[in-house]
């Protein structure tokens, strides 16, 4: 009976161990996932803060553009400036409201981020 019981315990033993390393491996699994989880997240968070920041500087490029081609209308009108500088202000100002309305799209394709955020 004795020698049943340690058969037994050494039995025991081995599934206890193997538990245990069951274990660590679904702790490592778990944490990884974690980790992972976090990168994505801060990979989606500073692509974000990319499309926000270059929202703002083409919004003040815009802006900017509007100026010019203003000042470059008024230079044409007091005989200064050509049509030429006019229909190239207009185009400069025309290329940034593409650039913007595209980043807009970029953004959008983008909208399921800020839910993960």
């Amino acid at each position: 009976m004795w020698l049943a019981d340690r058969h037994l315990g050494k039995y025991a033993g081995a599934a206890w161990r193997r538990i245990r390393a069951s274990r660590r491996l679904l702790a490592a699994q778990l944490e990884n996932a974690r980790l992972l989880y976090q990168a994505e997240l801060a990979g989606d968070y500073f692509q974000i803060q990319g499309f926000d920041a270059s929202h703002q500087l083409l919004d003040a490029t815009v802006k900017s553009y509007e100026r010019n081609v203003q000042l470059t209308q008024d230079r044409f009108d007091g005989g200064v400036a050509s049509q030429g500088d006019v229909a190239l202000a207009q185009t400069q100002l025309e290329t940034a409201r593409v650039e913007l309305a595209d980043l807009g799209v970029g953004r959008a394709h983008n909208s399921n981020m800020p839910s993960r955020c």
